[in-house]
């Protein structure tokens, strides 16, 4: 995470950016329409910089998305349903797509969803003791793998 503090949109640019940014839900396509980026690799570095340095929190807020209108979206969100049809038969069953993206939607514009996806050097060692652990017990030694 960036040790300089998050603020709110100051720029005209990036309280355009903001609008589109809780329009869209994509950072990349709003810094193409605030920025004029023509160059897609352009607008997704200047959308990636502005979540980062970007405090929304308030313009959340004043859109009439307070914590308390979070809840009830997720709430509804969590209950989201899709149709499944199978041999003539029509079922209404969670759509848990949406309820994840819904949720994760709403803790990155909330700053409470973790920046990166990157494992930190002690979960990798962790996942390479488990993996060896599991190998171990299996019986499989490298040298059986490296043949297959």
């Amino acid at each position: 995470m960036n040790s300089v503090a998050a603020h709110p949109p100051k720029t005209l640019k990036q309280k355009t950016w903001a609008k589109f940014y809780l329009a869209t839900g994509n950072a990349t396509e709003a810094a193409v329409a605030a920025y004029d980026c023509v160059d897609r690799a352009s607008a997704a570095v200047v959308g990636s910089k502005n979540l980062n340095k970007l405090n929304l929190t308030e313009l959340l807020d004043e859109s009439g998305l307070s914590d308390i209108e979070l809840v009830k979206g997720l709430k509804e969100a969590t209950e989201a349903k899709k149709l499944f049809i199978a041999n003539g038969s029509r079922y209404w069953i969670t759509d848990h797509s949406i309820r994840l993206q819904a949720i994760t939607l709403a803790l990155k514009l909330k700053n409470k969803f973790p920046r990166s996806t990157d494992p930190s050097p002690e979960q990798q060692q962790h996942g390479q003791r488990m993996i060896e652990e599991l190998k171990n017990s299996l019986g499989i030694d490298q040298d059986s793998l490296d043949a297959k």
